[in-house]
């Protein structure tokens, strides 16, 4: 008896043993689960060698040949967090666009980083994991800023400009992620010039929101000034070295933008100004953030091919 006693007793004690350990494994799993779908904001950015980036995406842009061959214009278009390139391919204002000018090629690069929950924080809405949602930067370096303007449409200049010096390093901090994205992004778009036989002189630098962020970047930390650059909903995080300000910039914002309060296009004008720049400043009355293209804005894009000496073209679309 006391032997059968023993062994009842061993068995509840491995019982007991294994149930703690099965509890502890759930624990630890839905804590990974949690910081999968929430990171922190502490959590570092991928780098370019680790698996979350996707160097295809950068290789495999969408694209929309010009229907008049060759091409003369080059027109790339980077998207918003959250989307990818064949979204824009897809959608209104680039097909209007392309049947609006025929002889140019259109490239829509897709974000190397699958897209983080900091938008859906700011928005307060539900983050769900979708690899088709994609990035081109983390927003989690200014999300307590986004925080502090969101659905502040009519937010003030001063309010504004208060954030902007209060929040310097933050500011910086995206800097430096937009400079390390500029760099593979150029290389893409110099492989694509090659084959239009192109320069920066015939391509067009357009983006959306934090497309529109990296490709005004990208746009005055070029030495060759491009064609121009279209800002959709998008302000200026400004580089550490402005290394050009010729091309010519169109920004257009709507006035009622929950994202990108209508404050920030004028301090950007500020910004710029010092710096010999003089961009086109267009506000949508009564529209969010949203990508329009206006009637000021298809006059715009057809007079900059005057804007800037051209050459012949021999290339292939």
């Amino acid at each position: 008896m006391a032997l059968f006693k023993f062994f009842q007793k061993k068995r509840q004690l491995t019982y007991y043993i294994l149930l703690g350990i099965g509890f502890a494994l759930l624990g630890i799993g839905f804590a990974s689960s949690c910081r999968d779908s929430q990171p922190s904001h502490n959590e570092p950015l991928p780098l370019h060698n680790e698996p979350l980036h996707s160097s295809d995406n950068w290789k495999n842009p969408e694209e929309i040949a010009s229907t008049n061959k060759p091409a003369k214009v080059l027109f790339v278009f980077l998207h918003g967090t959250t989307m990818n390139g064949k979204k824009h391919r897809d959608s209104k204002v680039i097909n209007d666009m392309q049947q609006k000018f025929p002889d140019w090629h259109f490239m829509l690069p897709n974000g190397a980083y699958p897209a983080d929950a900091t938008l859906c924080r700011v928005m307060g809405t539900e983050f769900q994991h979708d690899p088709s949602k994609r990035q081109f930067v983390s927003l989690k370096c200014i999300e307590s800023i986004m925080r502090k303007v969101y659905d502040k449409p009519s937010l003030s200049i001063e309010k504004w400009e208060t954030l902007y010096k209060q929040n310097k390093s933050s500011f910086n901090e995206m800097s430096t992620e937009l400079e390390r994205e500029s760099r593979p992004l150029m290389e893409l778009i110099k492989k694509k010039q090659k084959i239009l036989n192109l320069t920066n002189k015939d391509t067009i630098i357009a983006g959306y929101s934090q497309g529109a962020m990296l490709g005004l970047h990208l746009t005055l930390t070029q030495k060759e000034p491009f064609l121009g650059m279209v800002n959709f909903s998008g302000f200026l995080v400004e580089p550490k070295e402005y290394k050009n300000n010729a091309t010519p910039i169109y920004f257009i914002n709507g006035t009622l933008d929950k994202i990108i309060p209508i404050a920030t296009l004028e301090t950007a004008k500020e910004q710029l100004a010092k710096k010999g720049i003089k961009p086109v400043f267009e506000k949508l009355d009564g529209q969010d953030h949203v990508v329009y293209l206006s009637n000021n804005l298809e006059k715009w894009l057809r007079q900059l091919r005057y804007t800037l000496p051209r050459r012949n073209h021999r290339g292939r679309a």
